[in-house]
């Protein structure tokens, strides 16, 4: 029964990504699944299927881009589920000149109701990269792909590569066009943009390609050395104002990282890498967030060198339960989204049923958002952590949380020191040494929960109604690092 409502979700799924990149909620920032392609797996870390599927699971990436090959996929393919993983996409490089290979299409079966991408980057014998003398082979091809794919996923996607015939994104975008079939669209690749001379400005080759875009792929770039392929943590490429660019176009689709030709283990870069990512998109929260405030009526909170190793001024660490704990203390980390390089942590090992507490002294609201981001370092018992809101003292107040152990967003209310659950939402899964974001909004008696800025879970209680301040949470020895708190009082007038 699981497994049929499975391959219904993908297939819906697939059926969204099909009709192009779609707009996300009004105030709320987009959330990109990155996967890795598999030109960074060949480390010697890495020497077979197994090892690259444990190391994207463990780093948080949300699938991987294969090179496809015949004989490996079904093997591929239960190690993704095993996983929960996703076979992002399949890479070949087919010649126009010739028809779908029979491996291929017999392959596509395989992948009935998946998300993947068919990413065809197409040469030609004869004809120079963008001739469109070779559209009609081109369309031939990708006619006969689309028969087979059918409109339950995979879809298909032209992949432009340097000195190929589909050498361009504008390549794509014209046989897309022309071949109109909602299971075939194209592809942005970073590095081959950059590579291949270009006639239009980056954000106006995406607005126009956005209609067909299937997925873009990025990697950092090394301009002193011709632009070389470099993890996301290196190089000079400006990767923030690049996803700026992603959100202003209203692209929301998956994001892939190209690691070809980046030298050393696999866990190294791919580990940079996906820190580096999660800055960037915590500093794009932070940002959304600030947009969607108004009238001044929002407060962000963050943290600095002067309170290194100690509480900050303004805040006051508590405990819900006996024993000894919640130490709370400003830390070093230059991957806080606030770019301040600290954060405030939880770091002791508290008992099993002891939550940690740290309240922000100031604060008091009634209908209240409020907007934090957190990263899980470290327990056994425990992971992650949240807000509290409505505070009242150390028995009595609401509080959301999501726990990477559990893998699960849970929202409480205490009372008397009794923790009473709410919701819950399942299949939650934080990337591991990671930045998120969590956020609540409570109006009356009504309480919304978001994580990565997607909705996951509501409830309506009204127990406690009165104002409270805001806080910081974790359970047990759970060690958890936070930064940018952001709060906006509802109750008060713009």
């Amino acid at each position: 029964m699981q497994h049929t409502f499975l391959l219904v979700a993908a297939a819906l799924m697939s059926l969204w990504m099909s009709f192009g990149a779609q707009l996300a909620s009004a105030g709320e920032p987009p959330r990109y699944a990155l996967y890795a392609m598999d030109t960074g797996l060949r480390g010697p870390d890495v020497p077979d299927l197994a090892g690259k599927v444990k190391l994207l699971k463990k780093l948080g990436y949300a699938g991987i881009g294969y090179t496809f090959n015949a004989a490996e996929l079904p093997t591929l393919l239960d190690l993704l589920d095993q996983h929960r993983l996703e076979l992002s996409a399949i890479y070949l490089a087919p010649f126009i000149d010739s028809p779908p290979e029979a491996a291929l299409l017999d392959s596509v079966a395989r992948l009935k109701g998946r998300t993947t991408r068919i990413e065809l980057a197409f040469r030609s014998k004869t004809l120079t990269p963008s001739d469109p003398k070779g559209d009609a082979a081109a369309l031939g091809y990708l006619t006969k792909l689309a028969d087979v794919v059918g409109d339950s996923g995979p879809v298909i996607s032209i992949y432009p590569h340097r000195n190929f015939w589909a050498e361009r994104v504008e390549d794509g975008v014209r046989l897309a066009r022309q071949l109109q079939r909602k299971n075939v669209g194209t592809h942005f690749n970073l590095v081959h943009w950059k590579w291949a001379p270009q006639k239009e400005p980056l954000e106006t080759l995406l607005r126009d390609a956005l209609p067909y875009l299937r997925c873009v792929t990025i990697n950092g770039l090394d301009n002193k050395q011709g632009d070389r392929i470099v993890s996301l943590d290196q190089g000079d490429y400006d990767i923030d104002g690049f996803l700026r660019t992603l959100v202003k176009i209203g692209y929301r689709g998956p994001v892939g990282l190209q690691g070809y030709g980046v030298a050393g283990r696999s866990a190294d870069h791919l580990g940079r890498s996906m820190t580096r990512w999660q800055a960037a998109l915590a500093r794009l929260d932070g940002a959304a967030t600030k947009a969607g405030a108004k009238g001044g009526n929002d407060k962000a909170v963050t943290f600095t060198k002067e309170s290194l190793g100690k509480l900050p001024p303004g805040w006051k660490a508590g405990r819900t339960g006996e024993g000894k704990g919640s130490v709370w203390t400003v830390v070093k980390d230059d991957t806080a989204p606030s770019k301040t390089g600290f954060a405030l942590a939880q770091t002791a090992a508290s008992p099993r049923p002891m939550f940690n507490l740290c309240v922000l002294e100031a604060s008091k609201a009634q209908d209240v958002e409020v907007s934090v981001a957190f990263k899980s370092v470290a327990g056994k018992i425990d992971q992650g952590g949240g807000v509290m809101w409505r505070y009242q003292d150390a028995k009595n107040y609401y509080i959301a949380r999501v726990n990477p152990l559990e893998e699960n967003y849970r929202l409480y209310k205490v009372i008397d020191g009794r923790r009473v659950q709410l919701a819950s939402a399942e299949e939650i899964v934080p990337k591991e040494n990671a930045w998120h974001r969590l956020s609540i909004k409570h109006v009356g008696n009504k309480i919304e929960c978001y994580f990565d800025g997607k909705k996951v879970l509501d409830a309506e209680d009204n127990q406690i109604a009165a104002a409270g301040q805001i806080g910081l949470w974790t359970k047990a020895d759970a060690q958890t690092s936070f930064d940018e708190l952001r709060i906006r009082d509802l109750g008060k007038k713009d």
